[in-house]
């Protein structure tokens, strides 16, 4: 039997994905937006959980980025870490703003209805791209 090593997460690279999208729903369901925040790089032995910390107001929603944390399950696979969250009732324009590790901020203004999630504003020095 292998003696019972802790893993440890590798660095984490700089470079983010977010994609927001609208979930289409049934009639008299409440609209869903989700957010999917991903690191550019691939991991090949373990697909990592991104560790986030999130704050809602009415019209702007945060994530802080925290770092990286070990699988769940120790079954070996390759991907990019991510976090994911759903949104119910966001309509209209709001803001989104992403920290990174070193602190640097990006901040996205979107604008959701039922169907379709647009961007208004984006930052000039990106981070983080941004797909809808």
């Amino acid at each position: 039997m292998l003696p019972d090593m802790k893993r440890n997460p590798p660095p984490l690279a700089t470079g983010y994905r977010l994609t927001v999208s609208a979930i289409p729903h049934d009639e008299g369901q409440a609209p869903k937006t989700r957010f999917t925040l991903e690191t550019e790089q691939l991991f090949a032995s373990f697909v990592y959980d991104l560790s986030v910390e999130e704050k809602r107001d009415a019209q702007h929603i945060q994530f802080r980025i925290l770092g990286l944390k070990p699988p769940q399950l120790s079954i070996p696979s390759a991907g990019r870490a991510s976090f994911e969250r759903e949104y119910d009732n966001l309509s209209g324009p709001f803001h989104v703003t992403i920290e990174n590790l070193d602190g640097r901020k990006n901040t996205f203004k979107l604008k959701v209805t039922k169907d379709k999630v647009t961007v208004l504003q984006s930052p000039r020095e990106k981070f983080i791209d941004l797909v809808l």
